[in-house]
């Protein structure tokens, strides 16, 4: 049941998020300098460049980048023997998930620490949400900045019945059906937890197009007005 539940989800969002992909008339290549552009910004720490403000920045985005990282792997470990096989995962994989579990973990706990303060919600956000469940929708760029808020919190809050779970499944405390509904918890959590970092991550891409444009467009108006 969860195997299909997780295959029909994977597929629904996929295909929203490319519905919307292709009306924005984006690429593929896109995605790939957005990735590209990334890395190397997170590089850019490593090599000691540019000033103070932009040493934050890539700290930032070198912890966010390690948590899309080790987000994928723990993903890629645990669903490719469920989505494919239909097994439960074991072997090479459990001992792969396992590894990688606690440095995602604390990598998730440093990004959250270091991007929480832009992240708390607005006067401006909760305008937003009251605005859009009672039918007057704002701008989609307006409503962008809090709805990756919104997933945000998601994928952290997921990220925590999917650990708890499995670290109270080590101990002698729960019996055979403890230990089920343990599993069922972090197995829907995770589904959360993948189906929020979809999202999140294309939400991010999507920002990256935005500002740029956005910056065109003022320095455009600029070069008129003094004209």
């Amino acid at each position: 049941m969860y195997r299909i539940i997780l295959i029909v989800a994977i597929i629904i969002v996929k295909y929203l998020l490319y519905q919307n992909f292709k009306k924005r008339g984006l690429k593929i290549a896109d995605i790939l300098n957005f990735m590209s552009t990334g890395f190397n910004s997170s590089l850019s720490i490593i090599k000691g460049k540019g000033d103070n403000k932009s040493v934050v920045i890539s700290v930032k985005n070198l912890f966010l980048n390690l948590t899309w990282g080790l987000t994928t792997l723990m993903v890629l470990s645990a669903m490719v023997p469920v989505i494919f096989v239909g097994s439960p995962l074991e072997g090479a994989l459990l001992m792969v998930h396992i590894t990688i579990a606690p440095f995602f973990l604390i990598s998730l706990m440093i990004t959250v620490l270091l991007l929480i303060e832009k992240q708390t919600f607005t006067l401006e956000d909760w305008v937003y949400i009251k605005n859009f469940f009672s039918g007057d929708k704002k701008k989609k760029t307006e409503g962008l900045k809090t709805w990756k808020k919104l997933l945000i919190w998601l994928f952290v809050a997921s990220s925590v019945p999917a650990a708890a779970s499995i670290l109270l499944s080590m101990y002698p405390i729960f019996g055979t059906e403890g230990q089920e509904m343990l599993l069922i918890i972090h197995q829907y959590s995770v589904l959360i937890l993948l189906l929020s970092g979809m999202v999140l991550f294309y939400f991010y891409f999507l920002e990256s197009m935005i500002k740029p444009a956005k910056t065109k467009a003022k320095a455009k108006a600029k070069a008129k007005a003094k004209v």
